[in-house]
C-alpha cells in the first residue's frame, strides 16, 4: 500500500506508511510503523456511509461529490512525540470497494495540517488550497517521490513573509491614525473594476487584462457615497491609505518587502485584512485584523500571547520579515525556485492563483512563478513540460462568487497530463450558480492573458514583462 509520508503527518512533513494486515475496516487491520522520536497514542477505524460533506471549508469541488455520497473507512492515527508532549491525530480514508488505484492528500489551510485519503494506488496526487497549496509546492521541493501529480491553488508561497504581509493593512492605517469604512474600500475595489473591465474585449464585471489596467484614484477624492444608508466622504487620507496598502510592506528606507494587495481585490468582509470596527455614524477608530497575521506576530515571531501588534515600530515590523525567514523559513518556506528532483521523476506540477484573491496577492505567486521559469532558463529546461500556472479572473481565495468561472476540474486536467500525456494549453471552467454549470471562459496558461475578438475567446502573448506588470500598474495607481 502506497501512503505518502506527508498524509501520516502533513504539516510537518515526516513519517512512513502504515502497513496493511488485512482489508476489513478495524483497528486491528492496521500497524504503526517505527518513526524516529514518536510512539503511538491509538489507532481507530470506522465505517462511514454516504458522506456527502467536504472537508474544506467552501470549496466549490464540493458539487462534483454525487447525491449518493461516498462510502470510506475512516482510519486515525493518533502519536505522539514523547519530548514534546504533544498529539498529532491524523486520518486516512480507503475505499471501502473497488478502488480506482489512485491515491490522493488533501491539503489544508489557515493552521490546518490536510485531511488524507488512499488506497493501493498506481498514481498519488497531491491537492489543495492556500496552506494545502503551499504544502503541495513544498512536497515538490522536499518529498517528490511522494506524488505523480501536485495540483496547488493559490498557494501561500513564502509564507512566513506572507503573514506578515497580511498585517499591514493594519499597519498601515495603525501608523497613519486613519481607519476607511468598509464603505470606502468597497468603492476603490469597485472602481478599479470598473474602470478596468472590459480590456480583455469582453464587458463582464471581471478585470482579466491587470497588464492594461489603470486608472486614477485620486479622481474619488472628496466623492460622497451612500454607506448603511447615510452620507460618506472619500477622505484623501483614505486613497493614501489604499495606495499605501497596493504597494506593500517597505521598511522605513520604502524598500519592498514583499508585494502588495492586488488592484481590485476586496479587502473587506469574510479573509479581508483591511476589516475596521466602526459605529452607527459610520465612525471608524480602529482595525480587525486578521487573526492569522496576529497570531504569527504574537506566538510565532514574539512569543507572547499578551504582545499587542498594535504597538509595532516601523523598525521592528520590518525586521520581522527578516527573522521569520531565518526562523521558519525552512520549515514554513516553499519557494524554492529549483524543483530539478520534482522534473527529473516525470511528475507533473499545476498551480493556479485567483486573481481577486484577497488573502494572498496575485504578485505573490506571479513572483514565484517567474523565478522557477528564470531558474530553468539558465539549465535549458522548458519550465511548461512539467510545471504549468494558471491565473483565473475574478475568482477569490480557494472559490469564486455565483456567475463567476472556476476551474472546476483541475484536478482532472491534472491527471490527463500524468497518466496520458496531455499536458493542458488551457484549464476548462464553470459559471459557479449557473444551471447545470454551464462551461465557462476558459483560464489562460500563463504569460499568457485572455482576449476575445469578434466573439471568439484566444490566449495570447501579453506583449510586456509579465513580472513587472502589477507593480507598474499600482505606480500609476
Amino acid at each position: 500500500m502506497r501512503v505518502s509520508k506527508n498524509l501520516l503527518v502533513a504539516g510537518v512533513f515526516a513519517g512512513h506508511s502504515l502497513a496493511t494486515k488485512m482489508s476489513t475496516c478495524s483497528p486491528n487491520a492496521f500497524s504503526f510503523p517505527p518513526i524516529l522520536g514518536t510512539e503511538l497514542h491509538s489507532i481507530t477505524a470506522s465505517l462511514v456511509r454516504g458522506y456527502t460533506g467536504f472537508v474544506a471549508f467552501g470549496r466549490p469541488e464540493a458539487a462534483l461529490i454525487e447525491p449518493g455520497g461516498v462510502d470510506f473507512c475512516n482510519v486515525t492515527v493518533s502519536y505522539k512525540h514523547p519530548a514534546h508532549e504533544d498529539l498529532v491525530s491524523v486520518h486516512v480514508w480507503l475505499p471501502t470497494a473497488k478502488s480506482n488505484e489512485r491515491l490522493v492528500g488533501l491539503g489544508g489551510g489557515g493552521w490546518a495540517a490536510g485531511e488524507g485519503y488512499g488506497a493501493k494506488a498506481k498514481f498519488a496526487y497531491w491537492h489543495g488550497c492556500s496552506t494545502g497549496g503551499r504544502q503541495g509546492m513544498a512536497i515538490a521541493n522536499k518529498y517528490p517521490e511522494d506524488f505523480d501529480g501536485i495540483l496547488a491553488s493559490c498557494p501561500a508561497v513564502d509564507y512566513p513573509s506572507l503573514v506578515l504581509s497580511l498585517y499591514w493593512p493594519q499597519f498601515v492605517m495603525n501608523q497613519r491614525n486613519v481607519y476607511p469604512h468598509a464603505c470606502e474600500f468597497e468603492l476603490l475595489a469597485r472602481a478599479v473594476t470598473e474602470a478596468c473591465d472590459g480590456l480583455d474585449g469582453d464587458v463582464d464585471g471581471i478585470v482579466a487584462r491587470l497588464d492594461l489596467c489603470h486608472f486614477d484614484l485620486q479622481s474619488l477624492a472628496g466623492k460622497v457615497i451612500d454607506c448603511n444608508g447615510k452620507p460618506l466622504q472619500v477622505s484623501q487620507e483614505t486613497l493614501e491609505v489604499y495606495k499605501a496598502i497596493l504597494k506593500g510592506p517597505v521598511d522605513p528606507q520604502e524598500n519592498e518587502l514583499i508585494g502588495g494587495a492586488t488592484p481590485g481585490a476586496n479587502l473587506v468582509g469574510f479573509l479581508g485584512t483591511a476589516n475596521t470596527v466602526c459605529d452607527e455614524d459610520n465612525n471608524c477608530a480602529r482595525g480587525r485584523p486578521f487573526t492569522i497575521a496576529t497570531d504569527w506576530i504574537r506566538l510565532m515571531l514574539k512569543k507572547d500571547p499578551q504582545f499587542d501588534p498594535a504597538k509595532l515600530s516601523h523598525e521592528e515590523y520590518a525586521r520581522m520579515f527578516r527573522d521569520a525567514r531565518q526562523e521558519w523559513g525552512h520549515l514554513f518556506g516553499s519557494n524554492e525556485p529549483d524543483l530539478e528532483r520534482f522534473r527529473m521523476l516525470g511528475n507533473k506540477m499545476l498551480a493556479w492563483h485567483a486573481m481577486n484573491d484577497q488573502v494572498i496577492p496575485l504578485s505573490h505567486m506571479r513572483g514565484h512563478f517567474d523565478k522557477v521559469r528564470a531558474t530553468d532558463e539558465l539549465h535549458g529546461i522548458t519550465t511548461s513540460d512539467y510545471y504549468r500556472y494558471f491565473e483565473v479572473p475574478g475568482a477569490s481565495h480557494c472559490g469564486a462568487a455565483d456567475g463567476v468561472a472556476y476551474p472546476m476540474h483541475a484536478l482532472e486536467a491534472l491527471r490527463l497530463w500524468v497518466e496520458e500525456g496531455i499536458a493542458p494549453e488551457e484549464l476548462s471552467t464553470v459559471v459557479l450558480g449557473s444551471e447545470g454549470n454551464r462551461p465557462g471562459t476558459p483560464v489562460c496558461n500563463y504569460p499568457k492573458v485572455a482576449n476575445w475578438e469578434n466573439g471568439s475567446f484566444t490566449c495570447r502573448e501579453s506583449g510586456g514583462q509579465p513580472d513587472d506588470s502589477l507593480e507598474h500598474q499600482k505606480d500609476e495607481l
